[in-house]
């Protein structure tokens, strides 16, 4: 009878499938699966249903709504910012100091931490990570030597010890490669020593440096990435090698727009993950996340809000929603480096034909939008909008306003900003380019005169020094996959790139290659070797090689270094003045700012457009999620991601209708075609 009954079972098993899979076969997912200890728990031993082991993954994943990202989830990059890469990073990555998350009354008691930080989270020694971190020369609040001593239990998930050697890693990436986003910390270190077995980390710095608890975030494997010389610029495209956290990635799918993280094994701290999985999936709109809350699809949706969607997700039964304001601003940078507008009086009559709302208004498809303030600038001569670039050598092309390809918000902005300058009279285009070469070519070189890009808020010393200091380090030009969308060059031009010694850095070897049209490129990533002592070090070895079509009539690239976090290629002395007293501890920040933001607005170089601000609903389905969710603590740039490692699922909520019971990709199908 056992066999007969079981045999019935298998086959109406079989035919239900089949009637799915017909049905579903336009938007294939992933096949369900469940550990082998779950197989017999049921109906007396018997294997479960499909839909049973479904249901039963399904039981252990946490899923978050979240906008449209890019599958480079490398933190340090100035794409890095973006909230989903943050997100991961935050709960993949060891970081030596963490945001606090001990509550009271009232929610989370943010105390105001001292010399730069002032205005930022307060940030508390890793205890999972460090033992101790000590001051071991100079003053408590801005010493000139730290301690970390790595807790004997930290490891990889593959294993691998986190040692001081992940430490150095990260400080040698920082201080030369292009495109990173909060180098200057890093700038002030002259050693990096490992003793101790790999457990003893001595750091010795410059000079006095009162931001040290923001250094050393997001530690990455260097015995992967080192020793595998990969491209700082790319390794983590569409992966990350090894987890340091509660958490893993298992899978990014960017074309699906779905990101897996798993529950990492070897994570040794005190807060495991609650959940076995947490999935981040792109939602193309407020009604459709609005509708995969309902029915239980996802159960958590963090979005930048058009004008209605606050008041679209409230509409849902038992779904908590919040504000939340990150620490990122976007904007417009002009590049100093390019000839069309090297001129300070053409920089302020072209941002002075701007309407910075309006062209927030657009980016965010809402009204109540507010822009960042900044002091005001003098508009200059009018006639200098339309007039031509009186610097020598100026190319005659349309000015070339930069994004990067997979940020939409920048390109929608930069859009915006060609159409406001076409209508004054100005010849502009929009160029969206790979990051990499934005950073690392186009815009150190000058072949792009201005770039729409998403920036840390000036809110602290750090902020200041990464944006508009003149910059301690050398970081070799590299070599961009395809010349600047549009440009033509009048004849076959061979170039020698070499990057040079910046002030304060070590002199190093540059490979220089010359090849004319046609030839085929050569690698042009900067390479960096382990370095334990010493000022920071130059790239080792940089190949900068640039074939096709080039401005003959730009600036020479051996006048230049590769673009950091400074966008703009801003060097004033008193800005490095100011900040350098602010860093040192002689000074707080609040007794400069004034001067700070006086001194850039005067260079004519940064447009604020709006600071970013999203939505975030949470469904009953939540649990582990504490209190009501404006007192939810935040790190000012991950978000609401903090606490995700204790988040876990509760039960489905029921669906009102068949209709609601669809698959994800078929809402989200839905939802696209209205």
């Amino acid at each position: 009878m056992r066999t007969r009954r079981n045999r019935r079972r298998l086959c109406a098993a079989v035919v239900a499938a089949g009637v799915v899979v017909s049905g579903c076969q336009a938007h294939p997912g992933d096949a369900p699966t469940v550990d082998d200890r779950q197989l017999g728990e049921r109906d007396g031993g018997e294997n479960p249903s499909p839909h049973d082991a479904a249901t039963a993954e399904a039981a252990r994943t946490v899923t978050v709504g979240v906008d449209s990202f890019a599958g480079n989830l490398n933190p340090h990059l100035i794409g890095g910012v973006s909230p989903v890469t943050a997100e991961v990073a935050s709960l993949t990555l060891p970081s030596a100091f963490i945001p606090r998350q001990a509550t009271g009354a009232g929610g989370p008691q943010p105390v105001t931490a001292a010399g730069e930080e002032a205005g930022d989270v307060d940030r508390v020694l890793n205890r999972d990570l460090l033992t101790s971190a000590t001051v071991t020369a100079g003053d408590a609040a801005a010493p000139t030597a730290v301690r970390y001593e790595i807790t004997p239990q930290a490891q990889w998930s593959d294993g691998t010890p986190i040692t001081g050697s992940d430490f150095q890693y990260l400080r040698d990436m920082m201080v030369s490669s292009p495109g990173v986003a909060d180098p200057s910390g890093y700038e002030r270190i002259d050693s990096v020593e490992v003793s101790g077995g790999g457990r003893t980390v001595d750091v010795t710095f410059r000079g006095p440096y009162a931001g040290w608890h923001s250094l050393f975030r997001d530690l990455l494997p260097s015995h992967i990435y080192r020793s595998e010389a990969k491209d700082f610029q790319t390794m983590m495209d569409g992966a990350v090698a090894a987890s340091g956290g509660p958490f893993q990635v298992h899978s990014v799918d960017a074309g699906r727009g779905v990101i897996e993280l798993t529950r990492n094994d070897r994570y040794w701290g005190s807060t495991p993950a609650a959940t076995d999985k947490l999935a981040l999936t792109t939602v193309p709109s407020a009604a459709t996340g609005a509708q995969m809350l309902r029915t239980g699809q996802i159960q958590m949706y963090l979005t930048r809000p058009g004008q209605t969607t606050g008041r679209t997700l409230a509409q849902v039964p038992g779904v908590r929603t919040g504000e939340v304001d990150r620490r990122v601003m976007l904007g417009l940078f002009f590049n100093q480096g390019s000839p069309l507008v090297a001129d300070r009086d053409r920089r302020a009559a072209l941002a002075s034909v701007l309407d910075p709302a309006l062209i927030a208004q657009i980016t965010t498809g809402r009204e109540d939008v507010t822009v960042p303030s900044r002091p005001e600038v003098p508009s200059g001569d009018p006639a200098a909008v339309t007039a031509e670039p009186g610097a020598q050598g100026a190319p005659a092309r349309p000015l070339r306003i930069a994004a990067a390809t997979d940020d939409t918000s920048a390109v929608i902005a930069a859009r915006t900003v060609v159409d406001e300058f076409t209508t004054a009279g100005v010849d502009a285009t929009v160029v969206t380019v790979d990051p990499a070469d934005l950073y690392g070519s186009y815009l150190p070189e000058g072949e792009v005169d201005a770039v729409v890009a998403w920036q840390t808020t000036d809110d602290t010393a750090r902020d200041y020094a990464d944006h508009y200091t003149c910059g301690r380090s050398a970081r070799a030009v590299t070599t961009p996959s395809r010349p600047v969308p549009g440009l033509t060059a009048e004849t076959p031009t061979a170039t020698s790139t070499t990057a040079p010694a910046a002030p304060g850095a070590t002199s190093g070897t540059a490979a220089t290659t010359t090849t004319g049209q046609g030839a085929a490129p050569s690698s042009g990533t900067a390479r960096t070797t382990t370095t334990t002592t010493g000022t920071a070090p130059a790239p080792a070895s940089a190949s900068t090689t640039t074939t096709g079509a080039r401005d003959p009539r730009r600036s020479p690239a051996s006048a230049v270094s590769a673009r950091a976090a400074n966008l703009t290629g801003m060097c004033d002395p008193g800005i490095d003045a100011a900040v350098d007293r602010v860093r040192s501890g002689a000074a707080p920040l609040d007794s400069v700012r004034e001067e700070l933001d006086a001194r850039v607005s005067a260079q004519a170089s940064v447009v604020p457009f709006l600071r970013d601000h999203q939505v975030l609903a949470v469904s009953r389905q939540l649990e582990g999620a504490p209190g009501p969710v404006d007192e939810w603590p935040t790190d000012p740039v991950a978000g609401p991601f903090v606490a995700a490692g204790q988040w876990r699922r509760g039960p489905v909520p029921a669906r009102p209708t068949d209709e609601d019971d669809q698959p994800e990709e078929a809402l989200r199908d839905g939802f696209d075609q209205h």
